[in-house]
């Protein structure tokens, strides 16, 4: 134990400077009484000569250290020092040697097994000879770490309690014995000198006091815990001790009853305030000592101050639940594992997490965590984790796992290797769930993917419908020179059908890309389904039953009927297909609420109040592998010649671009269901439009049309059609080159018939500048996929005048002359 950096040796009571009593016939030989303390002490009690080497050792060296007394005596006692402090040491013993009267320091010992044991040494020279009297305690455990200290205070308690009974002992035999040995009181006081200089240089506090709390004696150290300068100034300034200093006298009180009761006490804790007022908790180990009529006679003991040590266990007690609580608010789970996966500590999060608790993860160990993993990523993960032990490198995978419910989830593990105790290694990690960031970075990479597809897609059809404008319009051009008995226009004619199949396969790619124009109107959904009800049974086919269940007060939406009423076909004819041997084709309608957690979970879709459209059938389902390319457009599972694989790609792209979400759930030999999610709106439904009669014939003018467009065949197939109608042509490449043509033009310029996307000036812009310059001109834009400044996510802008890509020659003439023939709208 150990107070003010000291160490204390256990002395008799002559030794601590507790004079005999006057007229007492007690006496005890003090060789006889150094004797009994070398053997009795558990310290390490030493007689050295200045020669270097030990001269008289007690049993506790060889206890201490494994070596024998008569292997310590044989060598200079610097020989078992360590290398790193034996200059020290010497430096110490030299000071001895030069007159220094005790002296204190720590160093390494040697010990047989080839390891090295701290030592605290407290040494003084014997009067009048050429020795040093020393005691050494092993303090390696305090070196080591807190932990050992406090195990270390217990272990030193005990043992001062069982020395200080010893001594306690041999002072009543001593007592006993100075009456009997009057002859041996001198070389008793020697031996009390000597004894005298160990209990003043002790680390604990002795003491003795009269029954009723009247210090008697104590030493140093305990005048030095009470904040005094020497013994003699404590036992004046406290005269009794249980009122004076005692912070709690009921606790005073406490000792005195369990002394009277068991005339001993040990480890009795208590406070008591120091001489500046300050207060600190001392651990006292005390007995009585009676007469022979049973009276007590006084009260003797050892006090500690455990206030350092309290406090630190405090502090311990305190980092401990904070990192209990650390672990258990983490969002991740901490474990600890060793080499073979043997998990020796996991937090509770991992039965959220998993399904299995800690306990049985730590029963079962490598054979749950390998055995739940999935069959792919089992030796990668063992090779990771091998390589954490092997190579010391980062433990840092991701890799799938089943749940205890059988689900699949992903998990994000890493950890680092940690070094423990005996050359054990063993991991320390962090685990987590990531199935969910998984699940969206899926729906991301497809979403990417359609996207990619679809710029594709609408390029391509882009590129065919300037094509298909010129080999559909020289082919209605042909047809007006080939009578109707000539030979070739049949072949003319099958020119012109397959140019409308090609075009109509454009327009689907264009859906899907969301190139397409769309004309959205605020629907009742419920009466666009009543009116695919009444046509789908012809479609559909007699084996296979319709039900609608359509919701009541459904909410509005806003879309393009036309394509909603594509979007049902597709989604009906798909479930046809699935459903050779017949089955059920349900349609539903439904108010939803997507709430943020839904969101997060689905990538593409937004929180708030929408329109659910439903599709469902009784088919043969598909599998997830089938369901990740049904929306790729020509992906298709039909055998050849039955399907082009573009339905669904049209419906995702209509979808799409009408800013809504489709989700789909199928399981082989079940069905499938597909949900459509429409954005809810306030508006009223709008009044349907009459449709307008086609005119018969062509269209024909006399107006000037100057005509902007950078393909050089469809340019020329467009100055044709139009001259063929009777108007006046201009004609520009791109729109530079147009706006040169309308500052020299001397006469009027009614229409501008322009492309959208061009090199240089869009077909917006140029209609601006050419607004300045003529500001009674008319505009019509023309254009294979809508991807500019004139439409907005798709939608015609309200007031432009739009003729799609690709258009036949009375298609053109049409679209003219009812631009014409209306009032002028600023472009």
């Amino acid at each position: 134990m150990r107070t003010e950096g000291k160490d204390v040796l256990a002395a008799s009571p002559s030794a601590r400077g507790i004079s005999a009593r006057p007229g007492s016939n007690e006496s005890l030989r003090a060789e006889e009484q150094l004797d009994h303390f070398f053997a009795l002490s558990l310290d390490l009690l030493c007689i050295a000569g200045f020669d270097g080497y030990f001269k008289r050792l007690n049993s506790a060296w060889e206890k201490t250290l494994g070596f024998t007394q008569e292997e310590l005596l044989a060598r200079p006692y610097v020989e078992f020092v360590h290398p790193q402090d034996r200059q020290a040491t010497i430096a110490e013993a030299r000071k001895i040697a030069a007159g220094v009267h005790t002296i204190s320091f720590e160093n390494r010992y040697q010990c047989k097994d080839g390891s090295f044991k701290w030592l605290l040494w407290n040494a003084t020279p014997l009067p009048g000879q050429q020795l040093i009297y020393a005691a050494a305690r092993d303090i390696t455990d305090r070196k080591q770490t807190e932990e050992a200290v406090l195990r270390s205070h217990d272990e030193l308690e005990r043992q001062i309690r069982e020395r200080t009974a010893e001594l306690t002992r041999a002072n009543e035999a001593l007592l006993a014995e100075i009456t009997e040995r009057k002859q041996a009181e001198e070389s008793l006081r020697n031996a009390e000198k000597r004894y005298r200089s160990i209990v003043e240089n002790a680390v604990e506090g002795f003491f003795q006091t009269t029954p009723d709390g009247q210090y008697v004696s104590v030493n140093p150290a305990l005048a030095r815990m009470y904040g005094y300068d020497s013994p003699d100034e404590l036992m004046r300034s406290v005269g009794d001790i249980g009122r004076q200093v005692y912070v709690d006298l009921n606790r005073r009180a406490e000792f005195k009853r369990i002394m009277e009761e068991c005339d001993v006490v040990r480890d009795f804790e208590y406070q008591v305030y120091r001489r500046d007022g300050h207060k600190i908790l001392l651990s006292e180990n005390a007995r009585g000592v009676r007469d022979a009529n049973g009276n007590i006679l006084y009260y003797e003991g050892t006090v500690e101050d455990i206030t350092a040590s309290k406090q630190a266990e405090e502090e311990l007690r305190h980092r401990e639940a904070e990192h209990r609580r650390l672990i258990e608010n983490m969002p991740e789970v901490v474990w600890k594992a060793d080499e073979q996966g043997k998990a020796f500590f996991i937090s509770e999060k991992i039965e959220r997490v998993f399904g299995y608790t800690p306990e049985e993860i730590r029963r079962e160990g490598e054979h749950l965590w390998f055995g739940r993993m999935h069959p792919d990523d089992r030796e990668r993960v063992r090779e990771a984790y091998s390589k954490l032990f092997r190579e010391n490198l980062p433990f840092d995978v991701e890799y799938r796992i089943q749940h205890r419910d059988g689900r699949w989830m992903w998990w994000h593990d890493r950890a680092v290797g940690i070094e423990g105790d005996q050359e054990e290694r063993y991991a320390e990690g962090l685990l987590s769930d990531i199935t969910e960031r998984k699940q969206m970075e899926q729906q991301l990479r497809q979403t990417q993917k359609m996207e990619a597809i679809g710029q594709l897609a609408g390029g391509v059809a882009h590129d065919f419908n300037n094509l298909l404008t010129v080999i559909r319009g020289h082919t209605d051009l042909l047809l007006d020179h080939i009578g109707q008995t000539d030979a070739l226009r049949r072949n003319v004619e099958q020119i012109q059908k397959s140019s409308d199949r090609a075009v109509s396969l454009t327009r689907q790619l264009l859906a899907f890309s969301r190139k397409q124009v769309l004309q959205p109107k605020v629907l009742d959904l419920n009466a666009v389904v009543a009116e695919m009800g009444k046509m789908l049974p012809r479609l559909i086919g007699e084996n296979i039953s319709l039900m609608i269940s359509a919701a009541p007060s459904l909410g509005r939406v806003k879309a393009d009927p036309g394509q909603i009423e594509q979007v049902i076909l597709n989604l009906a004819v798909n479930a046809r297909d699935a459903m050779p041997q017949g089955g059920k084709l349900t349609i539903e309608t439904a108010n939803v609420e997507l709430d943020e957690a839904y969101a997060r979970e689905h990538l593409t879709a937004r929180p708030g109040p929408h329109v659910m459209l439903a599709v469902s059938d009784t088919g043969c389902g598909m599998d997830p592998e089938t369901q990740s390319h049904i929306f790729e457009p020509f992906f298709t599972t039909k055998e050849l010649g039955r399907g082009t694989g573009i339905g669904l790609a049209t419906v995702y792209g209509i979808v799409k671009q009408s800013g809504a979400w489709i989700w789909v759930y199928s399981e082989v030999g079940k069905g499938s269901t597909f949900k459509i999610y429409l954005p809810r709106v306030d508006d009223e439904p709008e009044k349907a439009e009459r449709p307008t009669k086609a005119l018969v014939g062509i269209n024909r003018g006399s107006e000037t049309v100057l005509v902007v467009e950078d393909n050089e065949s469809l340019r020329q197939l467009t100055c044709e059609f139009l001259a063929s109608t009777g108007y006046t042509v201009l004609v520009a490449q791109d729109g530079s080159e147009a706006i040169r043509i309308a500052e020299q033009h001397t006469g009027p310029v009614h229409l501008l018939l322009t492309d959208v996307v061009m090199p240089g000036l869009s077909g917006s812009e140029l209609a601006q500048r050419l607004a300045r310059l003529r500001p009674d001109i008319k505009v019509l834009y023309a254009s294979g996929y809508t991807g500019d400044a004139i439409l907005q996510q798709g939608v015609l802008e309200e007031g432009a005048s739009f003729l799609p890509k690709p258009f036949t020659r009375n298609a053109l003439a049409q679209k003219v002359r009812e631009v014409l023939e209306t009032k002028r709208i600023l472009a």
